[in-house]
């Protein structure tokens, strides 16, 4: 009994050491590509040659927030992982005429810095498109009648409130209030998560009380 006891602990012991080693590792690993150039690191870097790996991600969530995208607006996605349901990336791939594009307008703000402010980034891909993926041509100016004077602004519509939302609905389906807060009311629908496959399906939330939901 005593030489198992200290067998089991041998093996915690050893398993311990093994977890640490692989996760020494890994973190070497991760911090020694984390300050190369993303060049030395991925396939087919055409446009960010220079830039640290570390800061690949970071600058690519900036321009889809820009354009008000995702990542398969221009990348192109693989099979899903069977293990994990997650999507797989081919990240070096050309197959998008919008990634083609998207390098066109890096090289135009690169240069534009460049040139222009003395490689300050101070022009961006939210310069121009503001959370759309075609920039504005005009600006927003204030409605003008036939002689170019600006119309005056229309009176703000004042919305009902709750309660007489409320009451102009029960006063419809023919119910009073008690009526309503003895039943259950039941609300179904689908929910949907690109980013997580596992998360979407049906749902059902019931209110069966006031100020009290089920979710299921």
């Amino acid at each position: 009994m005593s030489n198992f006891k200290i067998t089991s602990r041998l093996c915690v012991v050893l398993l311990f050491i093994f977890l640490m080693i692989g996760w020494k590792a890994k973190t070497a690993h991760t911090q020694s590509t984390a300050g190369k150039p993303v060049e030395q690191v991925r396939k087919n870097i055409q446009v960010l040659k220079g830039l640290p790996d570390s800061q690949l991600f970071l600058l690519m969530n900036f321009v889809s927030d820009s354009l008000g995208v995702n990542c398969d607006h221009c990348h192109v996605k693989g099979e899903k992982n069977q293990q994990t349901g997650e999507d797989t990336w081919l990240w070096e791939r050309d197959d998008k005429k919008e990634k083609s594009v998207a390098r066109d307008m890096m090289r135009m703000v690169l240069e534009l810095n460049r040139t222009r402010f003395n490689r300050e980034g101070v022009v961006t891909c939210y310069t121009c498109h503001r959370g759309s993926t075609r920039p504005e041509r005009m600006a927003p100016l204030p409605p003008r009648d036939y002689f170019g004077e600006a119309l005056k602004p229309q009176p703000k519509r004042v919305l009902p409130t709750a309660q007489e939302v409320f009451a102009k609905y029960l006063s419809v389906v023919g119910a009073n209030h008690q009526d309503i807060l003895s039943q259950a009311i039941v609300m179904r629908g689908t929910v949907e998560r690109v980013e997580r496959a596992k998360a979407s399906g049906p749902t059902e939330i019931v209110f069966k009380q006031p100020k009290q939901g089920a979710d299921s």
